[in-house]
C-alpha cells in the first residue's frame, strides 16, 4: 500500500504481513536478508528496493509487521497489463527493444550480485515483483 508521511508529504510503500505465525516468520527473515544486502550494497549495484525501516504493531489483540520501503513505479506486471499484454500498440506505446536489454541486464546484475556476492538464491523472480523505479530502472523484492 501506498503511505504519505503528514510531516513533508513523503510517498512510501508499506507491507503489511497478516497476524499468521508463518507469514511473520518469513517476513523477519526477509527484512533480515534486505537489511544485509543493503549493508554490503553502499553504490546500488544489487538492484534492490530500499527497505526504510520494519516494526511490529498490533490491533484488535492481533500482531502484525509492517515493511516500509522506498516508493517505487508501477510493476512490471502492472505495465504489460495496461498494455493488454502486448510489447507496443497503438495508444499506448510498449517497451522497445533497448529498454527491454537495459531491463535485463539490471535483472541478470541483481540475481549475480546476490549469488555472487551474498550466497543467495531468489526462489520468487516474477513481473509482478519486478518495479520500475525510473525510465530504464528496474529493481526487486522478495528474497529468500
Amino acid at each position: 500500500m501506498e503511505c504519505e508521511r503528514i510531516s513533508d508529504g513523503q510517498l512510501y510503500a508499506v507491507k503489511v504481513i497478516r497476524p499468521v505465525t508463518r507469514y511473520l516468520e518469513s517476513a523477519r527473515i526477509e527484512a533480515e536478508i534486505i537489511v544485509n544486502i543493503h549493508k554490503q550494497d553502499k553504490r546500488n549495484e544489487s538492484h534492490c528496493v530500499r527497505m526504510l525501516e520494519y516494526f511490529d504493531f498490533e490491533e484488535d489483540g492481533k500482531k502484525y509487521m509492517a515493511l516500509i520501503f522506498e516508493k517505487l513505479g508501477t510493476s512490471l506486471f502492472e505495465f504489460i497489463k495496461a498494455n493488454k499484454y502486448r510489447g507496443r500498440n497503438y495508444f499506448k506505446p510498449g517497451f522497445d527493444i533497448e529498454t527491454i536489454k537495459i531491463f535485463a541486464r539490471q535483472i541478470l546484475e541483481g540475481i549475480g550480485y546476490l549469488h555472487d556476492r551474498l550466497e543467495l538464491t531468489h526462489t520468487d523472480l516474477k513481473v509482478n515483483i519486478l518495479t520500475i523505479a525510473r525510465k530504464h530502472t528496474i529493481k526487486t523484492y522478495r528474497y529468500r
